[in-house]
């Protein structure tokens, strides 16, 4: 695992996080206590985990799987697989099977229902590796 371990807003002309060893530190952070601790919102730190993705940085934030509830878990796995199906049978997968374009949080959220956040959508789309470099 993987923690942020510097302001993401102390920024040069990179995003400004070093992510360090897990094993350096007592425990993971999750969202609500790395925004805290930074004063930026939860959705802050997703956009900076996204720009890191963007600049090809690797990113392993496969713990933060745990900021989001089992049972909106089935509903994104869900919606993420006919999301897909219907980009397949549109021809807009790669030979990867990634999208070829940003799979987008809108048709997710249609599918999900109310109860699951946009962040929620989001965190779920870049740990489950479908954010795509723009």
């Amino acid at each position: 695992d993987l923690v942020i371990d510097r302001d993401p807003l102390d920024v040069g002309s990179d995003v400004g996080w070093d992510f360090m060893p897990a094993s350096k530190f007592a425990r993971v952070r999750r969202l609500g206590e790395m925004s805290a601790e930074r004063g930026v919102t939860a959705e802050t730190i997703v956009a900076h985990i996204e720009s890191m993705i963007e600049q090809g940085i690797p990113v392993d934030i496969a713990y933060l799987r745990k900021e989001i509830s089992p049972a909106h878990w089935k509903k994104l796995d869900k919606a993420f697989e006919e999301e897909l199906a219907k980009m397949e049978e549109a021809g807009q997968l790669d030979e990867d099977g990634r999208p070829r374009a940003q799979l987008l949080l809108s048709p997710l959220k249609s599918r999900v229902g109310a109860n699951v956040s946009f962040l929620h959508i989001r965190l779920a789309r870049v740990i489950l590796g479908h954010f795509r470099k723009s």
